[in-house]
């Protein structure tokens, strides 16, 4: 079964969702698109998902990875707000799938009217966390100057910064250079539907899909409902 992004907008209907799948024996396959843009992939260490790009040497020296997604104007009630679109960016960063509830820092700001007066509709979401020496964060701004998505990855000694699906710039040895996908990929493979695509036929056609992902796509899940948790106090 082919699911896009969210499975479900609360955790407790994603187990649900889950163990539907085990007991027909089906592989739930979740669409996040971002995992397999291909200038990521083949650009930063340690970030495609295993079996679908080449492995870099320097991944272990992954010292940060951030990921901001913005929007102009599009407040939110912050269940759709986290679940349908704050996802993406936390999704993005959850390479390893295993951070714990009280290991998540999170920063809200909610919309403020004419008067003053702080709204129920959420504007900004900021989370982080760190594990080991490496710290991971995911922001959304949707009252920014205009939509936009920003990459930025560091290692040691060696950085990259994304302003698009399309090009970057890396920075090692003191030197830059432009990273950049070839001309006229279509649109819809330099977003990564086209990868995903494919990926999720091999799934369907194998039956199953590696443990590492399912355990990854669920896990964004969690985050999901802990950042919720962690909005709501503040209602």
């Amino acid at each position: 079964m082919f699911v896009d992004k969210p499975l479900a907008d609360n955790f407790a209907d994603c187990e649900a969702l889950h163990d539907l799948a085990e007991s027909q024996q089906q592989p739930l396959f979740m669409g996040f698109n971002r995992r397999y843009i291909p200038l990521y992939c083949q650009e930063l260490p340690g970030y495609a998902l295993p079996g679908t790009a080449v492995c870099h040497a320097e991944a272990s020296s992954l010292r940060a990875l951030r990921w901001e997604k913005h929007r102009y104007n599009l407040t939110g009630e912050p269940r759709t707000f986290i679940y349908d679109d704050f996802i993406h960016p936390l999704d993005s960063v959850n390479l390893h799938a295993d951070l714990k509830a009280d290991d998540l820092m999170v920063t809200t700001q909610f919309d403020v009217n004419q008067a003053g007066a702080s709204s129920m509709r959420l504007a900004r979401v900021d989370v982080q966390w760190q594990r080991k020496n490496t710290l991971f964060q995911a922001s959304m701004n949707r009252q920014h100057g205009m939509t936009c998505e920003h990459i930025s990855a560091d290692y040691q000694n060696m950085s990259f910064r994304f302003e698009s699906f399309t090009e970057g710039r890396c920075w090692r040895e003191g030197a830059e250079r432009t990273v950049r996908q070839p001309d006229w990929t279509p649109m819809l493979a330099s977003k990564g539907f086209e990868a995903m695509a494919h990926h999720w036929l091999t799934v369907a056609e194998q039956g199953k899909q590696p443990l590492a992902i399912t355990q990854r796509n669920f896990h964004s899940h969690w985050l999901a409902e802990q950042v919720l948790r962690k909005v709501q106090p503040s209602l």
